[in-house]
Order: C-alpha cells, then sequence, then structure tokens
C-alpha cells in the first residue's frame, strides 16, 4: 500500500506542471484528503520547493468557506520523491471541466461567479493577491459550492515577503492574467479582478 508520510493513496486525481494530487486517506482522523506533491524532476530544485511551501503557508492564511484549505505540509527526506502539501478534499469538477459541456445557465453562473468573489476578497483583506485565477483553479462541488484553490503565486499585498520573482519576469496564465503581469510588472488586488472578469 502506497504512502506519502501517514496518509494513504487512493488514486491520482491530476497532473500539472510541477505536481501531481492525489486523492489520499488520514488513518489517523479518517477523513480523506487531497495531497498535492511536487513531481519527481521537480522534487529537490530549492525554488519550486520554496513555492510548494510559500503555496501552503498562503492557503492555510485562509479559512473561509469558499477556499480550499490546507492541513499539513510534508518535508522529502532523502528516500523521498518530494515536498507535499495536504489540503481538504473537495468532491467536485473544476469549472473548467463543467464548461466542457457547454455554457452554464445564467443562475449557475452568477451563484458561482458571487462564491469566487466573495473568496476572493477574503484573500485580499488577509493581504493575499491569488495571481492565478483561472477556471482549472475553481471546483464546485455536487452542492453548487464553489471553491479557490492553488494559492502557488499567491503574494502578500504589503509586499514583505519574497515572491520568488525576478522583476520583469511573467508568471501566471497568459489567457487569464491582467495586462500587468503580462509586462511583468507588480500584480495586486486589481490583477485579480481582472482575471475573475475574464473567467
Amino acid at each position: 500500500m502506497e504512502r506519502i508520510g501517514p496518509y494513504r493513496l487512493v488514486r491520482r486525481l491530476g497532473i500539472g506542471g510541477m505536481g501531481e494530487v492525489f486523492l489520499a486517506y488520514d488513518e489517523r482522523l479518517e477523513r480523506p484528503v487531497a495531497i498535492k506533491q511536487l513531481r519527481r524532476e521537480s522534487a529537490f530544485d530549492p525554488g519550486r520547493r520554496e513555492r510548494l511551501r510559500r503555496e501552503a503557508r498562503s492557503a492555510a492564511r485562509l479559512s473561509h468557506p469558499h477556499i480550499v484549505q490546507v492541513y499539513d505540509i510534508l518535508e522529502a527526506g532523502p528516500a523521498d520523491s518530494g515536498d507535499s502539501i495536504v489540503m481538504e478534499y473537495v468532491a467536485g469538477r473544476s469549472v473548467a471541466e463543467i464548461l466542457q459541456e457547454g455554457p452554464l445557465p445564467l443562475p449557475t453562473a452568477v451563484a458561482i461567479a458571487w462564491q469566487i468573489a466573495d473568496g476572493l476578497a477574503a484573500a485580499h483583506a488577509a493581504g493575499l493577491v491569488h495571481r492565478d485565477l483561472k477556471a482549472e483553479n475553481v471546483l464546485v462541488e455536487d452542492g453548487g459550492r464553489a471553491r479557490i484553490l492553488d494559492f502557488g503565486l499567491a503574494k502578500p499585498l504589503d509586499g514583505n515577503e519574497s515572491t520568488l520573482t525576478e522583476h520583469g519576469a511573467v508568471l501566471g496564465t497568459y489567457r487569464s492574467m491582467s495586462p500587468e503581469q503580462s509586462r511583468g510588472e507588480p500584480a495586486d488586488a486589481r490583477s485579480d479582478l481582472f482575471s475573475f472578469g475574464v473567467l
């Protein structure tokens, strides 16, 4: 039975540019969790490890019904495959997956948009700008509740914490980023609002 730390792996949920996400089971608290683990080729890259840790710290600052909660971070040992973030498991689909079936009915679209805006406002009130809001980073539970995830590019609005970003570097997703992000300029809450409007 494969494990990551104390968590028993159930199945892979997805794979991205930097990591893989697994459904796992916490046998101590008897609950399902989602685990995002750095891919093997990124496992010992100091910049990517720090970006994962920053994602965990950023999301852990937030406790809101429309943001996926972070529970734990596991740092890799010499024989491990990579650092991991342990998160709340949300049973549902991303907005991107839902939209593959066609346009949403207007009442559903408005309800999801309101929830995303509410979660985004909470992140901004906590001093964080997401910087990568897009359809793939919003999950919708089977009951209709929307949840923002993936704070891997988040940065403090006060600028007091290193962002791991060189001046002029472009981070985000080209089809949803704000004009200032595409120019490598500093992003703030207004940048997230632009991405929200695109979404």
